[in-house]
Formats: C-alpha cells, sequence, structure tokens
C-alpha cells in the first residue's frame, strides 16, 4: 500500500500539502495562552483553531513534491502532538485516600448477599414474560408459577446453583493466587460511590481490590450454603432519612431520574467533554416518558429491579410503530388497548431503551450523585435485559434476486424520485451502499468535498470524519 499522501494539485498547478487537525482540536476555540506559540493551527479572527493544516509545497514537480510532502507531514504530526499536550489540563497531584478496608468488605458481601436474595425471591424472569395463557399454548413448556407467587422453579434452582458453583470456583482461584483482576470493575464502582478515584496500578487500588475479592468468596461460600438449605441472614444496610425541603425524600437516595437525564444530556463541563448526540437524547426522552407515565419521576435510590422489570415487560408490550392517536396515549392507558394487530416490538429494541436509562444512571453514579445511597445497584443492569436469539437477529445479506429488484425498480428503470423516498437519496442511496458498504447515517452526511481522489493510484474513496457536527459509529 502506498504511503498516506497529504498532497493536493492548485489549479495553478503548484502542489500543496493538507491535512486535518486532529478531533480534539479542529474548530475548538483555542485558548490565548496557545494562540502566539501556535499561529499556524489557529484562524485569528475567531479565536478557533482551523480544521485543516494548509501549507504550499512551492513545487510544481511531482517527485519533488512527495519529497517536500513528506516532510511537512512529519512537522505537521509534531506541530498537532505540541498542541494537543499544551491543551490538556495539568496533572493532579493524588491525595493520599482514607478507606475503610473493612466496611468496604462488609459492604461488598451485603449487597452479594441481598442480590442472592433477591434472586431466590423473586424467582424465574419467564413468569413475567408470558401469561399462563400463552405459555398454555405449546405443550414442551415446562409448567410456570404465576407471577404473584415467590420463589425459584425446580429448574431455576438447578440452573442456578451450577452457576453459583462454577463463580465460587473463579473466585477462589484468583483469591488462592491473590490475583484481584477478576473483581477490577466491582472495586472501581464501590470506590466511587465513596467518591474515590484511583488508578489500578496503585497500592491503595490493589489492597481494597484485594479485599473485594476476599468478600466475593466469603460471599459466594454463603450462597453455597443457602443452596444446600441452611439459613444464611442477608446483612441489613440501615438508611437515615432526613427531611429536604419540606420533602419525605432524603438526599441518600440520590436525585430524581428527569434530573440525572438533565445532567447527563448535558454532558461534562469539562473542555471538549463528550455529550449524547441528539438522536440518543430523544430516545433517551421517549424512554424517561414511559418510565414517569408507569412510576413517576422517582429518585434513583427508590427504583428497584422490580419496577425496572416492570417497566422493560410494560414497553415489550408496545408495538414497534403506532398510529398517531394511540403515541399519544399515556403508557397505562396504552396498555389498555387491543395492540394484538400490531408488529410487536423486537427483544433488542427493549433492551436498548432500557439500556439509555442504565447509561442515565451510570452516570450519575460516575458523577457521585448516589454515594450516599447504601448498596446502590444499576437497576437497569444487564440482569434485568432480555436474552436474545442471535440467529433471528442475524443480518442476511442481499440475494442476486434482491439487489435485482431494487436496481430494476422505477427509481432506476424510469428515473422516478419518489418524495418518501428522499428524492434523489433514493436513487443514490442503494448505489452507495452496495459500492461501499457504508452505514445509511454515513451516507445521509456525505458532502460534496467528502469526495476526493487519490493522488498515486488515481481512486476515488469517501473521506468520513466527524467535522461539521457530523456522527460516526466509531471512531
Amino acid at each position: 500500500m502506498a504511503a498516506l499522501s497529504y498532497m493536493q494539485r492548485r489549479a495553478s498547478g503548484t502542489y500543496e500539502f493538507r491535512k486535518r487537525l486532529p478531533e480534539s482540536l479542529a474548530g475548538k476555540p483555542a485558548p490565548s495562552h496557545m494562540r502566539e506559540d501556535f499561529s499556524d493551527l489557529i484562524n485569528t479572527k475567531t479565536g478557533y483553531f482551523k480544521r485543516e493544516l494548509v501549507r504550499s509545497l512551492a513545487t510544481k514537480n511531482l517527485n519533488e513534491a512527495k519529497r517536500r510532502d513528506h516532510q511537512a507531514a512529519l512537522k505537521a504530526s509534531e506541530l498537532f502532538d505540541a498542541a494537543v499536550k499544551a491543551l490538556a489540563p495539568p496533572a493532579v497531584t493524588v491525595q493520599p485516600v482514607a478507606l475503610d478496608l473493612k466496611q468496604l468488605g462488609d459492604d461488598v458481601f451485603a449487597n452479594l448477599l441481598a442480590n442472592d436474595e433477591a434472586e431466590r425471591t423473586e424467582g424465574d424472569d419467564r413468569r413475567h414474560l408470558q401469561t399462563p395463557e400463552d405459555r398454555a399454548r405449546w405443550s414442551h413448556l415446562v409448567d410456570m408459577p404465576p407471577s404473584t407467587q415467590i420463589g425459584m422453579t425446580p429448574d431455576h434452582f438447578y440452573a442456578y446453583g451450577e452457576l453459583l458453583s462454577d463463580l465460587e470456583d473463579d473466585f477462589r482461584a484468583a483469591y488462592a493466587q491473590r490475583d484481584p483482576k477478576i473483581v477490577y470493575p466491582e472495586t472501581t464502582r464501590e470506590l466511587q460511590k465513596c467518591g474515590i478515584h484511583l488508578n489500578k496500578s496503585s497500592p491503595e487500588f490493589q489492597k481494597a481490590a484485594l479485599v473485594v475479592l476476599e468478600a466475593h468468596v466469603r460471599a459466594y461460600d454463603a450462597m453455597g450454603k443457602r443452596q444446600r438449605g441452611e439459613i444464611v441472614p442477608t446483612p441489613v444496610a440501615v438508611r437515615k432519612f432526613t427531611e429536604e425541603s419540606g420533602s419525605k425524600f432524603s438526599q441518600e437516595l440520590g436525585p430524581k431520574l428527569s434530573e440525572a437525564m438533565a445532567s447527563w444530556a448535558a454532558g461534562g463541563s469539562a473542555h471538549n467533554a463528550k455529550k449524547p448526540n441528539a438522536n440518543t437524547v430523544t430516545e433517551a426522552e421517549q424512554a424517561f416518558r414511559y418510565f414517569k407515565e408507569l412510576h413517576g419521576d422517582l429518585r434513583l435510590g427508590e427504583i428497584t429491579r422490580e419496577k425496572a422489570r416492570e417497566f422493560r415487560d410494560a414497553i415489550a408490550k408496545v408495538p414497534a410503530s403506532l398510529p398517531r392517536d394511540l403515541r399519544k396515549l399515556p403508557l397505562p392507558e396504552l396498555l389498555k388497548r387491543d395492540l394484538s394487530t400490531f408488529k410487536p416490538r423486537m427483544a433488542t429494541t427493549v433492551n436498548k431503551i432500557v439500556q439509555v436509562l442504565g447509561g442515565i444512571v451510570s452516570r450519575a453514579e460516575r458523577e457521585g450523585f448516589l454515594d450516599k445511597v447504601p448498596g446502590f445497584v444499576n437497576p437497569f443492569g444487564k440482569a434485568i435485559r432480555y436474552t436474545v436469539d442471535a440467529h433471528q437477529t442475524r443480518r442476511k445479506h442481499f440475494e442476486k434476486s434482491d439487489l435485482k429488484a431494487i436496481f430494476t425498480s422505477p427509481v432506476y428503470a424510469e428515473n422516478e424520485r419518489p418524495v418518501g423516498g428522499g428524492g434523489e437519496a433514493a436513487f443514490w442511496f442503494p448505489l452507495i451502499g452496495l459500492l461501499s458498504g457504508m452505514r445509511l447515517d454515513e451516507i445521509a452526511q456525505l458532502r460534496i468535498c467528502d469526495l476526493r481522489q487519490d493522488e498515486d493510484t488515481k481512486r476515488w474513496y469517501f473521506d468520513i470524519d466527524r467535522t461539521g457536527g457530523r456522527s460516526t459509529k466509531t471512531t
């Protein structure tokens, strides 16, 4: 493959070097202390970083231009790296942290046993997914107790026991080796609840992780006793309530879901902090609307897994598309209607809606809004999402007959441009998709200047990036 070229020829015949600035710089406001040292990268009129660095190579000779292009690329990379480094905030000195390791281990142990108790009491999720009448349609399905009955079914009990045995073996082996990597995520989460942020390589984090690992070993030993029918009480966390502006709620219940969503949508206050895109915010607003209609605008500490499951199951009953008059109905009212004639919602879509709310709650955790909520666990975590049949959701390739049907349609055969197909988009989208494999969102964001020609190979290509407020699936 030829070396990457940042060279193009001007109308005068002179070659020029042109390279886009890194995404962390391009189009961003430039601090005043950088404007003198990095004047080549900054628009003096606007005070913002340029999007591209353009320099004349001062030659019309192709071979000489290639040599100068290579030198210019090296200098540009050094300049970009220096600018990114100068823009980064100064390193923060990590202060010693006061951490009660015994309390940390006890909290983790209590949380694990509480989750185990909930699993045994709430029983098999399948009892909430279908009514007894629905299950009766398939004779091979095992009998399922009604949703009002607590406890585990025999097959659920057996499968859960197998899982506990495997997990206990994993955690015991890790503890025997004093290797706490298996609990790094849990350790990070527990420390964040205390407002403590440590580097994983620090001695303090390693000590904490070992305590968390020990708590897991103790907890799975206790769960094994429960599996054998022994009585093992769940430690009770005492939650203290204080009056807050006359409200019955406590600060120890965390913010309301609406407040957490507003914080999530605003993103971080730091320069270049990532914010959710407009489409994701719209999806989150719809998910919040449904949740509020079902349960109200609860504080995060009040949202239990049971409430999250009720929300998930309610959303699953809402069809994929509805007439406008039905879309306006509150969720409880909508579920009273006969929706059997509409196409049901896919499990992947339900999981995505749940995942959006889970992301909002996760950010609230990271920001420390839930530090005062004892033993808080994200109620919208993976545990309540539907298991998806990967075989049914696997994307299929277009067959030759499919492609023939598309490219012999009136759009191509009779030059039609249907309004519902976006006019000219109906012609170009299938062609670009066929030849490039690009995503629809990426095709829709294309501009004329994104069509470029490689100087060496003369091949045309689409140059996809995130400039101009556009988005891409991955970096």
